[in-house]
């Protein structure tokens, strides 16, 4: 596997991120905020967030943002019920912190399996950091703009692996050190 210590430790920092977040946004044993804003405000909701943190990350180069749309790529699939059929779920699923702690590996061995290789390697090398940042906020008004069905998961992986092409770049002497998790009362 590429860059296997790297990506040890953005799935780490990623595994914080959505254990801190379901501290944070908890709301019963059912689901979770995000599960209601999602529910109350569509699919795009969720995609409109990834793409917030894309144009983030684009104006600020903050580590954080590319955290997050990591860590939603995995809720999206965990929505999307990957986890129980390979062609996802017509119905989105809620995604409480047992759901996202008991399928966390699952979800990265898939992406190892798929998306971490030497093909992949090559063709993010190619590309400038302003061309992954620029291929996820497409993709995220493409989704916008389809079916929930058509969501798929290899480019939900996709948007994994170049969330962490952007981070091991920019983050990766540094890593974790922007992250937001567990700082309330601690950033004054």
């Amino acid at each position: 596997m590429i860059y296997e210590t790297e990506f040890k430790t953005f799935v780490k920092l990623i595994q914080d991120q959505f254990v801190y977040g379901g501290k944070k946004y908890a709301h019963s044993t059912e689901k979770e905020s995000t599960d209601c804003l999602f529910d109350t405000h569509g699919k795009n909701w969720l995609f409109g967030t990834i793409h917030k943190y894309c144009f983030r990350f684009s104006n600020l180069a903050r580590e954080r943002d590319l955290l997050k749309i990591a860590c939603y790529m995995y809720i999206l699939w965990l929505k999307r019920g990957y986890f129980e059929n390979p062609i996802g779920t017509i119905t989105p699923i809620n995604t409480t912190i047992d759901i996202k702690e008991r399928e966390f590996n699952n979800f990265i061995n898939r992406v190892e399996t798929r998306c971490l290789n030497e093909e992949t390697k090559t063709i993010l090398l190619e590309m400038k950091d302003k061309e992954l940042i620029d291929y996820i906020s497409r993709l995220m008004g493409y989704f916008s703009q389809i079916n929930w069905t058509q969501v798929i998961e290899e480019d939900i992986f996709i948007v994994f692996i170049e969330a962490f092409e952007l981070w091991r770049r920019n983050f990766l002497t540094n890593a974790g050190k922007d992250a937001d998790t567990w700082l309330e009362g601690k950033e004054k």
